[in-house]
């Protein structure tokens, strides 16, 4: 907590923490009076959806932000480096990984990997039933 809202030491001496959960979210107002969010180190693990149920996220993440290589979306040539970047992002919920087309490039578009951090809700997606790849969800450990 800042300690120009609660004063040096904070309430009573007794610590300027305050544990928290839920989503983290940008907040201008907490960052303008200096404060400081500290995430608890978890395991993330990868749970590979079941093949062919359709589900997909809503959203990605767009090339060219973050170190994110990719035609117009973010790309990965790997799983591990896709799980790096998912990670490191609040925001990513899983990672698709797209089957190249038989007469296409064998690491998708561009040649820039088939690897795709997503964002966003999970949903039927009723085009993934007929195109092929996997889906990772991401989960916490706690």
């Amino acid at each position: 907590m800042p300690e120009s809202q609660y004063g040096a030491g904070c309430q009573q001496n007794k610590g300027c923490f305050v544990p928290g959960k839920g989503e983290i979210q940008h907040d201008p107002l907490w960052l303008g009076q200096a404060g400081e969010t500290y995430m608890k180190q978890q395991d993330v693990a990868y749970v590979e959806r079941p093949q062919g149920d359709g589900m997909d996220f809503t959203q990605r993440f767009q090339a060219g932000v973050a170190g994110c290589q990719g035609v117009h979306i973010c790309q990965f040539q790997t799983l591990s480096s896709a799980k790096a970047y998912c990670n490191s992002n609040p925001e990513c919920k899983g990672i698709l990984h797209r089957t190249p087309k038989p007469d296409g490039d064998v690491q998708c578009a561009g040649g820039l990997g088939c690897y795709e951090p997503c964002k966003g809700k999970l949903q039927l997606d009723e085009m993934f039933l007929v195109t092929e790849g996997q889906l990772y969800e991401r989960h916490m450990v706690r």
